[in-house]
């Protein structure tokens, strides 16, 4: 029996097993793994929530925004940072008024820990 067969059949074999047993250096890698985790959960968090706070900001004041991949990319990019060299292209207006946003509204708004 081969694979496309298994799959035809809806037959899927899943193993568990802890994410240190498929490391090579879980001693070293494992926290790395972790931290970067913890780092992009703190991202997507405050991407949604500045999202969500500009959409209603937009929504009140009749401008609403086209909801599109410079609109995500622009969020992401003014709520993060990056040190890598591919940087995304959003149109400096889009920024403008995003940094304005995160300055003015955003920022009043978050706890800082």
């Amino acid at each position: 029996m081969n694979f496309l067969s298994f799959q035809e059949e809806g037959f899927y074999k899943v193993v568990k097993t802890s994410l240190k047993n498929i490391l090579r250096n879980p001693e070293i890698n494992l926290e790395k793994i972790q931290d970067a985790v913890i780092r992009m959960n703190k991202i997507m968090t405050h991407t949604l929530q500045f999202l969500k706070l500009f959409l209603l900001h937009s929504y009140e004041d009749g401008t609403f925004p086209v909801l599109n991949k410079d609109l995500i990319r622009g969020v992401l990019k003014t709520v993060s940072f990056s040190n890598h060299k591919k940087e995304f292209s959003v149109s400096q207006e889009l920024m403008n008024e995003l940094s304005s946003f995160y300055i003015r509204n955003y920022l009043l708004s978050i706890i800082r820990h």
